[in-house]
């Protein structure tokens, strides 16, 4: 795999990319960080341009969490990797340790907070969540997080979701985004990626920017290309992005001043629907900052960060999920058995937010997705607010490393190590979760360093905590955590809810060959954010419709996947 990628960097493309930074002469010549030598990296195998020049290609080619993987397995510990960054038009070399031992991950995650500059210099980079600047942080998500908390907000869009669920089915009962294939069966075969992501912006802008239908769907595909596109000197997406923040701006303000208008007397109510809109349309009253960003900037960055982390992320999620459940089908049976009995039980009625931990077997197959899957692969960037000292692999020890270093707090590999999960920790088995608790399949014991999903300890699944542990942090690790985690896992919940009681999933070309050559080659990294390469093709088909007799895609796949 490394020999590909070593012919993949003399491609004329990638110099063509490292030249438009600016000049880079002198960027391959600087010594490293005294630090560094305390720990593998591959420049040491490559030299410093050939290891640079790898990791930015796979930044381009959408595979670095791939290469990162590949690093953590030869490294067996915290490694060094240079991070091509470009701030005031200025290409620069940033040496990072990439943390990949759990203790380690854990420790500097939970007390190192301050990102690194890793972010700079792409597109609508100056917003909360990427902020340098710490008070900045603080005031503006104590001050957004209203509108996105579970029991006073989410719980009243659970109509919103089960309505745009509905929509979905109904695209698909119309054959919308599907195609037939002379592989799989003969039967449509629909990108179920393109309309769950459709679907999720949908979501987004009903619900937690307040907007109407008509605008959504006229914006829909253009803006979330453009928000897969933010490198530097992309006109075409930042001209998107600029008209999509203006307009979310005008238009959130107007019904914002609509809305005071109509209050009157001891009227105090505040609208549920958009409440997250306002309150981020107060940025430049909350804004105090230290770091040269204008308030300006930081309302239209702001918008444009949450119109592609408050949907993207969570359609990966439920696009992989589906993906699982298709390729085994007695998981889906499973699910779908759970999802029956709580419809049953309603009796008629509109499932509720205190409804959901009921379904415990499908909160094990979302863990076990948001683990093999990671929607944000390379977790988090930080910055050492103070000298620490972390493991070397180099001699089984501690060593100090400076204030301001850079860290990489990868995902992707740490929930897919061997000696973190076992030997089949590329396979999907959410009996690993068995009631919120992993069985040692070796020892039969528990698994201390998972965490229990019980009702005495925080009512459900997803009422505002963060679910991490030593080696599972899909989220990113807490304080600084996923601003839309709640948001994610209620959406996750009701559109799988609506989607297996009315059809049964199975693969269908060309995902199916995808996944016989080599599982986790179907994924790629776009703007930061897992996707599946190529769309993910499912046959999709009516529950009552199914041929109980019909041979299944599932089974004849047993021994490729």
């Amino acid at each position: 795999m490394l020999q590909s990628r070593l012919e993949r960097i003399k491609s004329p493309m990638l110099h063509k990319v490292m030249t438009s930074f600016g000049p880079i002469d002198d960027l391959f010549k600087q010594p490293l960080p005294e630090w560094t030598k305390e720990f593998p990296s591959p420049i040491n195998d490559y030299g410093l341009e050939v290891t640079a020049k790898l990791m930015l290609d796979s930044v381009i080619l959408g595979d670095q969490h791939l290469l990162i993987t590949e690093w953590t397995n030869q490294f067996k510990g915290n490694f060094v990797v240079p991070i091509t960054t470009v701030i005031n038009k200025s290409p620069n070399i940033n040496f990072s340790l990439v943390v990949v031992n759990s203790e380690d991950h854990y420790k500097l995650g939970t007390l190192h907070v301050k990102k690194s500059t890793a972010y700079s210099g792409i597109l609508f980079s100056n917003h909360f969540l990427s902020t340098t600047d710490l008070d900045e942080w603080r005031t503006q998500r104590r001050h957004f997080i209203d509108g996105v908390m579970p029991m006073t907000v989410l719980q009243h869009f659970i109509p919103i979701i089960n309505q745009t669920s509905q929509e979905l089915i109904e695209k698909i009962h119309k054959g919308e985004n599907s195609t037939f294939f002379y592989v799989s069966e003969p039967s449509p075969a629909y990108n179920m990626h393109e309309l769950i992501a459709d679907t999720a912006f949908i979501i987004l802008l009903r619900t937690l920017f307040g907007e109407e239908d008509q605008f959504i769907f006229q914006n829909s595909r253009r803006v979330r290309w453009a928000l897969q596109h933010p490198e530097p000197g992309n006109k075409l997406s930042k001209a998107i992005l600029d008209q999509w923040t203006s307009s979310i701006i005008q238009r959130g303000q107007a019904r914002k001043q609509s809305q005071t208008n109509q209050n009157t007397g001891n009227d105090t109510s505040c609208p549920v629907r958009g409440r997250l809109l306002n309150r981020v349309l107060e940025t430049e009253q909350v804004f105090q900052t230290s770091i040269g960003t204008s308030p300006e900037v930081a309302l239209h960055d702001n918008i444009a960060i949450l119109s592609l982390a408050g949907q993207d992320t969570t359609a990966t999620t439920m696009t992989f999920l589906l993906m699982e459940l298709a390729k085994n089908k007695s998981y889906q049976d499973k699910v779908r058995k759970e999802i029956d009995e709580l419809a049953e039980s309603l009796q008629g009625r509109q499932i509720q937010y205190t409804d959901l931990p009921k379904l415990r077997f499908l909160t094990q197959c979302i863990n076990e997705t948001l683990r093999l899957w990671s929607a944000v692969p390379y977790g988090t960037f930080r910055e050492l607010q103070f000298n620490e000292k972390v493991t070397t692999p180099l001699h089984n020890g501690l060593v100090s490393i400076p204030k301001q270093t850079s860290l990489v707090l990868h995902n992707y590999s740490l929930h897919r190590k061997q000696d973190l999960w076992g030997e089949n920790s590329d396979k999907f088995i959410p009996e690993r979760w068995n009631d919120g608790i992993f069985i040692d399949e070796w020892t039969g014991e528990e698994d201390k360093m998972s965490f229990n999903f019980s009702n005495e300890e925080i009512g459900c699944p997803f009422s505002g905590r963060n679910p991490q542990s030593l080696r599972f942090h899909p989220f990113t690790r807490g304080p600084r955590d996923c601003f839309g985690k709640n948001f994610a896992q209620l959406e996750i919940r009701l559109v799988i809810f609506n989607l297996l009681r009315e059809f049964e999933f199975r693969l269908a070309s060309p995902t199916i060959s995808k996944l016989k050559k080599k599982g986790d080659q179907i994924s790629f990294m776009s703007a930061g954010i897992l996707k599946p390469r190529d769309g993910m093709w499912l046959h999709a088909y009516k529950r009552q419709a199914v041929n109980k007799t019909k041979p299944s895609v599932s089974t004849t796949l047993k021994s490729a996947l």
